[in-house]
């Protein structure tokens, strides 16, 4: 992008003068196209044993995908069921958006008396939760099979 900044001492209409042409410079507003996803994200719902819900990740949770699981987690909450388990083995890329959703599903979950855990996280996700200390905060699982164990002990 070029800045194009306003310096009022250069400003040929101070002096009567003519504004300078600004045609084709480009502005805040003339950027091109808005950007798009580097790639889907799938959410695929499962019903696991004993009314654990699972959610299967797939792909890059963003900015433009985060509704999307957000959207799987508030319906897999609505059902108080044994809790969700969110399998994040197939997360390629995750931005301050998708670490949201994934908190704001788990405080969601802890208020209307159910349980949102991780499971078998991608090596991405596992090393974005430890940088972020959220593996201290959220219940991480390193399979689904054991998260549901837990859930339904």
């Amino acid at each position: 992008m070029n800045d194009v900044l306003h310096d009022p001492a250069e400003d040929p209409s101070r002096d009567g003068g003519s504004a300078p042409d600004l045609a084709g410079i480009p502005t805040v507003h003339d950027q091109g196209p808005p950007l798009q996803p580097e790639g889907p994200l799938v959410v695929t719902t499962e019903q696991g044993s004993q009314g654990v819900v699972v959610l299967r990740v797939t792909g890059e949770l963003d900015h433009y995908t985060g509704p999307v699981l957000r959207q799987a987690a508030e319906a897999a909450l609505l059902d108080r069921g044994a809790g969700t388990v969110a399998d994040l083995s197939g997360v390629q890329y995750c931005d301050s958006t998708g670490i949201t959703v994934i908190i704001n599903a788990h405080h969601r979950a802890e208020a209307i008396g159910t349980a949102f855990v991780i499971a078998d996280s991608s090596p991405t996700m596992a090393e974005l939760f430890k940088v972020l200390g959220l593996d201290q905060f959220l219940t991480c699982y390193p399979t689904v099979r054991e998260a549901v164990a837990a859930l339904t002990a």
